[in-house]
């Protein structure tokens, strides 16, 4: 079963947060009904208050209980976990939501007074069963032509986000570096030229997949910085703190280089003294933090090397984050000052970990 299946969204925090959502709104919906005033419209959510957010948690909890045994390695492996079976498997929520609502109206006693069994037609309505399988319809459809829906739009943002990472200035430099190189350093100029082909390759294979591990992410980046340290020289220090327990999460194919690529070019290369990037990467709260911290140069500096640009590849990446995570995908910036008067521009990035 794969993070795109409607069972793996609902049980996500974004996932639970939409359903119980939309049931409110539903719950709200149907106490304005009819209602006459403010007073009639919250008396009439009351009865609905009952029995419509603990259907909902039922719902979820079974959810959560099939994913468990999707997990089992019998079961991982039959018909019933595979891509095919995902309109069966929306059949059986819409099934479990109605059973929920069902049972939860009926015991609750809202439309009958008869308690004699527990199990009797007493503890069921039919009315409330007939909602929660709409309810569960319209969720459950809604995620899955959402999450349909997204797969050529992550394509188009991939396509964008690899047009404006390889610039044309990046690779004109990076060949100039080269040759200059050929004479004085042939060893030097074929670093460069093997680092070149690494960040090349990565951006045609990262179309066969959207996400990458952190340690493939931090290779990547270090070829990247290895290409602009032999035209910056000593001009640049990169400081690395890398949690080792984040090196095996999956978060977005270049996540990291964009930030780098951005933090060379708008706060290394403009300033005239030596220039610092700090990258920090660890766990916080079930998410992979990635924080890239760089200085910038005076006003003066800027104003005597000025650099192009238009934010588009922190842009373009932030666009992935939404498509891949949604809100759970975060990209801040932000620019501070420290005791000693250095001005930093910040980049970070939280992505749950998968």
């Amino acid at each position: 079963m794969s993070d795109n299946d409607v069972y793996a969204q609902l049980i996500k925090p974004s996932g639970i947060l939409r359903v119980l959502l939309t049931v409110i709104v539903l719950i709200m919906v149907a106490g304005f009904w009819h209602a006459n005033d403010f007073l009639s419209w919250i008396n009439g959510m009351f009865p609905f208050m009952l029995w419509v957010p603990p259907a909902a948690l039922i719902w979820l909890l079974l959810i959560l209980m099939m994913v468990c045994i999707f997990q089992i390695p019998w079961v991982a492996g039959s018909w019933i976990v595979s891509e095919k079976a995902e309109q069966a498997r929306r059949i059986w929520l819409i099934i479990l939501a109605a059973a929920s609502a069902g049972v939860c109206a009926g015991f609750t006693n809202l439309y009958t007074k008869d308690t004699t069994a527990f199990f009797s037609i007493s503890y069921w309505h039919w009315p409330a069963a007939v909602w929660g399988g709409l309810t569960a319809a319209i969720i459950t459809e809604w995620f899955y032509w959402h999450k349909k829906g997204q797969k050529p739009a992550a394509t188009e943002a991939k396509l964008l986000e690899l047009q404006a990472r390889i610039r044309p200035h990046f690779l004109f430099n990076t060949l100039n570096s080269a040759m200059a190189l050929v004479r004085l350093d042939p060893d030097a100029a074929e670093a460069v030229l093997q680092n070149l082909s690494i960040l090349f390759r990565a951006a045609l294979e990262s179309g066969d997949s959207s996400s990458a591990t952190v340690q493939q992410e931090i290779d990547l980046a270090k070829s990247y910085l290895s290409i602009e340290s032999v035209r910056l020289g000593n001009r640049m220090h990169v400081q690395w703190k890398v949690d080792d327990a984040t090196l095996d999460a999956m978060i977005p194919a270049l996540s990291l280089q964009p930030i780098l690529e951005n933090a060379v070019r708008h706060g290394i290369e403009p300033a005239d003294t030596t220039g610092f990037i700090k990258v920090k990467i660890r766990r916080r709260l079930g998410k992979v933090a990635l924080r890239v911290a760089n200085t910038v140069p005076s006003p003066e500096e800027q104003a005597r090397h000025p650099t192009a640009g238009h934010g588009m590849a922190l842009a373009n990446l932030r666009a992935r984050l939404s498509l891949m995570h949604d809100f759970e995908g975060v990209l801040k910036t932000r620019a501070l000052t420290d005791a000693s008067g250095k001005h930093w521009f910040i980049t970070s990035v939280e992505v749950p970990t998968s």
